[in-house]
């Protein structure tokens, strides 16, 4: 044999199978062998109780005579210590009185051989009458049972090795018991949970083990009263609750059940697992529960909760809130005969029963609906429906919002969002949409399949206010408004019922004329527009007139095939409306491609433009002014633009696009403080006196802070207030009080102040009079008429003239570019004269060679 006896493992508690396995070895061994059998185990001090209890079991299997059974005790021993099979020879005595190694012929013999299972040393024993009969086979035979006793016994403990560290790995604590109740085998979860060692428990039952642990625990007889409920009924399953000394108690699921063996004995086995959190969970279900109906009765909104039907149908209402009772009008046994169609309008049917089926896979839904009262009255609700199972039947919560006020305000947004507030007419937003879903139908009808010339075409008109800024500058914003609705009135009673009007910008409409068959509708709708509102409005006693410029885009449109979206069209028809400013008399245009390339250019401009006012790509020329004595009494500074692909770019081409995108104020700043510091240099320099002229645009004038700008520069670069003179237009003092003030504001601190071009604009004599001015400078244009014949320019100049000096104002007379126009202003009395027969506009650098006129 491999094992040995001074080798063995210390003894423990052995498996409740190690009986069943012993007992199968003894059974089989009766079967296979001659003579009597039975298995002995050494009776040691060593064993713990249950091992010796094994012992005696199986020692109580075979029935011998005294003889018999000390020889076999004695051979069992021997085979036990020797590690071997033993033969010994006895001879039995009528007394039983062992002889052991006689050579009598009527003597017996007794093999034995050894093995050791779980801390259990035994031999198996076999007690023939004679002595070695059929050694060859009872040797062969205890071969093979000593084999088979090896190999069961290996199996055995790695069963038992796998089935511990089964046991181990549950997470459930695990006992086995007797029929007595003392514990037989544990796994490491109760014995962990208990702090037991591995012989702790042996022998004792529960109430020993927990008092010996110091736990507290009134259910210890209810445990005992359950093993026996066990053992008469096979199982048993129940709920406790363990060491109720600790604050948070265990909460226990409690499987008993029985483990018959094939021995015949029955164990008894117990499955204990952790409920706590699932018995908190319930708690914590049954309070919300309680918590839900709560909040279901109080709830803000209003709450239904009917079944699901199998059908697909809906079950009369099982609860209904105070709220939704209130809001209905419906006591609660009413409503607890009706069903959700009952309170559902009749429009609002199909959604109900599309959300419904939308619940069977989404279990949420959330819908608008309307409800109706008992009074018949209807209230827009926000539904939002919640499936759940319960018991195997469906049902379905849903909580209803009354959504009359935000219905409300979304009418009031989507009309703030789509509808312009002075006018009440679409805005931008809606007509662009409203476009573009024009031009999708338009889109998707075919000529060549259908002739239908009917919404094949369309067209966008817009009307433009020009100068509008001017009507809010002279007549404030109230009267400016007033305006706007009139003009909204005049427009729409123009129009043929089948167009759409908006105000696409505070000074800007578009109408839309879907359907159009021919140029002459729109042409006709331009014109009855144009017509109404070149008559006069009268708002406010004052007569005001509005000089509409009018825009037309048509789609499909022959002459820009690209233009196929809303926007881009709406762009097109107010950039033809803006093209009318540009010159045209009929106050009508049709949009042409050449407008976006001069649109193109205008925006390539205004950025070339932001850019060298960045890089101070813009310089000053100077043209002299001369008194009748031919004296040089000062100098028009003019700018000009040294750009560094195109060269020297004249005013003309990029003054009009400063003023409309603002760039005019910074430009406008530059050159005053460029032209101051040059004056100032040529003043230190002659030692002399005169004046450097500088033109101001309306734009610069309507700055809150214009004077504060000029007297800056002015205390920056050193030169005297009385050396300066500011130009305007007649335009710029009549577009509103606040130029006028900062003029009057500069003339009392010593600038001078003249009307450029003047007799183009339309200034009256009264107005002219209260104008804060020094000096009027006549248009070229007439000028450049005079010839010497009293044609009706000079009849003008010298009226000009006449009014002036009567005034008290001086005169300058420009644009002289002959000796004749020169004698006439001469004789005329015009204080100063400026020309190219005077002096051309020259840069400072050769400005130098006219110092010696002064």
């Amino acid at each position: 044999m491999s094992d040995s006896v001074d080798n063995l493992e210390e003894p423990h508690a052995p498996s409740y199978s190690i009986v069943d396995l012993l007992h199968n070895l003894y059974m089989q061994a009766s079967q296979l062998l001659s003579g009597k059998t039975a298995i002995y185990t050494l009776d040691s001090d060593a064993f713990n109780p249950k091992q010796k209890e094994v012992a005696a079991t199986l020692s109580k299997e075979m029935i011998l005579d005294e003889g018999e059974e000390v020889a076999a005790q004695f051979t069992a021993q021997v085979a036990m210590r020797s590690h071997e099979l033993t033969v010994q020879p006895f001879q039995p005595s009528k007394k039983g009185i062992h002889n052991r190694l006689t050579n009598h012929d009527d003597t017996g013999c007794v093999w034995a051989i050894p093995f050791s299972c779980e801390g259990i040393i035994a031999a198996l024993v076999v007690i023939n009458d004679s002595l070695y009969p059929n050694e060859q086979d009872q040797r062969i035979a205890m071969r093979l049972i000593h084999e088979s006793a090896t190999i069961s016994i290996k199996n055995h403990d790695d069963k038992s090795r796998i089935l511990e560290a089964i046991l181990d790995s549950i997470p459930d604590t695990i006992v086995v018991k007797d029929k007595e109740g003392k514990w037989i085998l544990t796994n490491r979860a109760i014995r962990e949970k208990y702090h037991l060692d591995d012989t702790a428990y042996a022998g004792k039952n529960s109430r020993e083990v927990l008092e010996s642990q110091q736990i507290k625990t009134p259910f210890v007889d209810f445990g005992a009263m359950t093993d026996e409920l066990a053992f008469q009924n096979g199982s048993v399953c129940y709920s406790t609750v363990d060491d109720v000394s600790k604050p948070d108690p265990q909460y226990l699921s409690v499987y008993k059940t029985i483990v018959p063996l094939s021995c015949g004995k029955r164990q008894l086995l117990t499955i204990s697992r952790d409920i706590t959190e699932i018995h908190d969970s319930h708690s914590r279900l049954r309070n919300s529960l309680r918590e839900f109906r709560g909040l279901f009765e109080h709830a803000n909104d209003a709450m239904y909760l009917y079944p699901l039907l199998a059908d697909g149908g809906t079950g009369t209402f099982a609860n209904v809130n105070q709220v939704a009772r209130e809001r209905l009008g419906y006591s609660k046994e009413e409503l607890a005969c009706m069903t959700v169609w009952d309170i559902t309008e009749k429009s609002c049917v199909q959604t109900v029963k599309d959300g419904i089926a939308k619940l069977l896979s989404d279990h949420h839904v959330i819908a608008e609906v309307t409800h109706v009262c008992k009074d018949g009255s209807h209230i827009p609700m926000e539904i939002s429906g919640q499936l759940f199972v319960n018991s195997g039947e469906r049902w379905i919560v849903t909580i209803a919002r009354d959504i009359t006020q935000r219905k409300l305000t979304r009418a009031e947004l989507e009309k703030r969002t789509y509808f312009d507030d002075l006018t009440g007419l679409p805005n931008v937003r809606w007509l662009t949409d409203h476009v573009r879903t024009l031009v999708d139908r338009i889109n998707r009808r075919d000529p060549s399949i259908s002739q239908d010339p009917v919404a094949m075409q369309m067209a966008l008109v817009t009307i433009h206010i020009n100068d509008f800024q001017q009507i809010i500058d002279s007549f404030g914003r109230d009267l400016a408004d007033e305006v706007v609705k009139q003009v909204s009135l005049r427009i729409k009673a123009s129009l043929p019922g089948d167009c759409e009007i908006g105000r696409l910008s505070p000074d800007e409409w578009l109408i839309v004329m879907a359907h159009l068959q021919s140029a002459e509708q729109y042409q006709n709708v331009a014109q009855a527009i144009r017509d109404q509102l070149n008559r006069e409005f009268i708002i406010g006693g004052l007569d005001i007139i509005v000089a509409p410029n009018i825009g037309v885009c048509v789609y499909p449109t022959l002459v820009d095939s690209n233009a196929r979206d809303a926007e881009t069209l709406i762009r097109q028809a107010s950039m033809a409306s803006h093209a009318v400013r540009k010159g045209s008399r009929t106050q009508i245009e049709c949009f042409h491609p050449d407008m976006e390339a001069s649109m193109r250019s205008r925006r390539t401009m205004h950025t070339s433009l932001r850019e060298a006012i960045g890089a101070s790509q813009f310089f000053c020329e100077y043209q002299p002014r001369f008194n009748l004595q031919r004296k040089m009494v000062g100098m028009e500074a003019l700018v000009r633009w040294h750009h560094p692909d195109r060269g020297i770019v004249m005013p003309s081409e990029f003054i009009e696009i400063a003023e409309d995108t603002g760039l005019i104020l910074p430009l406008g700043e530059q050159v005053l403080r460029l032209a101051c510091q040059q004056a100032k240099v040529w003043l230190n320099e002659t030692k002399s006196h005169f004046k450097v002229a500088v033109n101001v645009s309306v734009k610069q004038l309507e700055q809150r802070d214009f004077a504060d700008i000029v007297l800056q520069i002015l205390d920056e670069t050193g030169l005297n207030p009385e050396d300066l003179e500011l130009e305007v237009t007649e335009s710029c003092l009549m577009d509103g009080d606040t130029g006028i003030d900062h003029l009057h504001f500069l003339k009392q601190r010593g600038v001078t102040i003249s009307i450029d071009d003047f007799g183009t604009g339309y200034s009256s004599l009264q107005y002219l009079h209260q104008l804060p001015i020094h000096a009027l400078k006549i248009d070229r244009s007439f000028v450049q008429a005079y010839d010497g014949h009293g044609s009706q320019s000079t009849k003008i100049v010298h009226a000009i003239i006449h009014l002036a000096h009567h005034l008290g104002l001086s005169v300058v007379g420009e644009g002289i570019e002959t000796p004749a126009q020169l004698s006439w202003l001469s004789r005329l009395r015009c204080d100063e004269m400026q020309g190219f027969w005077l002096g051309r506009p020259t840069r400072a650098s050769k400005f130098s060679t006219f110092f010696p006129l002064l």
